[in-house]
């Protein structure tokens, strides 16, 4: 999708992205979740630690890892990298007012190897793998592998929406999204992508009339975990109901040439 396309996206579904007001409430979880998922063994770092946030928004989750490994005494450098750079603006305040060093960078996360970065971690947070086809993960790993020093780790952390959707809710064509006096949100299933594995939804305001297609990956943890292990020699999850945490560690080797 491009920069206004996601832009329209978000402020359309209303996603709770902004650290300073929404988004709050996701800061918090995220300081909460990463205080007990950095006492993994994979965090066997040294006291420079440099953190790549891979379609990060505002940087909700970056900002709430580097604040976590603050705190522990490493000294942390963190990039931001996202399409969107009104959100990234956003992002960079934020970090500095948390007292983490912090640089944005607008780019394609598929692009992050182009970007002369060596990072400790690559981060994925907020559930923003379903907007990926598997080829698109299958490049972005590639990306992010190049870009990972020897012992690295990737962390994607989202839901197992395939689980959810399948199983515990069921998949719905038509599904009301909110519902209120100023919006009424809907989602309309439009066809299957037998190729790329994408479900075409769009979202409409019946109030406004505003509407916006986007291409949905119904991802399970195992999906991404198989994938994960082509690319990484040892890969674990941190399962909390359906939300969970991937954790890739110790890229091995393979580029994006390798598989495009």
């Amino acid at each position: 999708m491009s920069e206004k396309e996601l832009e329209d996206l978000f402020q359309l579904i209303e996603w709770p992205e902004d650290p300073y007001k929404e988004g709050k409430k996701r800061y918090e979880k995220a300081i909460e979740n990463f205080r007990k998922i950095v006492n993994h063994a994979f965090f066997n770092f040294g006291n420079d630690i440099s953190i790549i946030d891979l379609a990060a928004g505002t940087g909700i989750g970056g900002i709430a890892l580097s604040k976590v490994l603050k705190e522990k005494g490493f000294s942390v450098k963190l990039y931001l990298i996202d399409l969107r750079e009104n959100s990234l603006l956003i992002g960079k305040k934020f970090s500095e007012s948390e007292g983490i060093s912090c640089e944005i960078i607008k780019s394609d996360v598929k692009n992050v190897h182009k970007l002369g970065l060596k990072a400790d971690i690559a981060l994925m947070y907020g559930n923003v793998h379903a907007t990926f086809s598997p080829i698109d993960l299958n490049l972005i790993m590639a990306a992010v592998s190049e870009t990972l020093n020897e012992n690295g780790l990737f962390i994607i952390q989202g839901m197992n929406n395939f689980y959810y959707v399948f199983y515990e809710r069921g998949y719905k064509e038509i599904l009301p999204e909110k519902v209120d006096e100023n919006k009424i949100l809907i989602s309309i299933h439009s066809n299957y992508d037998h190729f790329n594995g994408m479900f075409k939804r769009y979202y409409l305001d019946l109030i406004s009339g505003k509407k916006i297609g986007i291409d949905i990956r119904f991802w399970d943890f195992g999906g991404i975990i198989g994938i994960s292990k082509i690319f990484f020699k040892e890969v674990n999850l941190i399962r909390d109901g359906i939300l969970g945490f991937i954790l890739a560690k110790n890229p091995r080797g393979l580029k994006v040439k390798d598989i495009e």
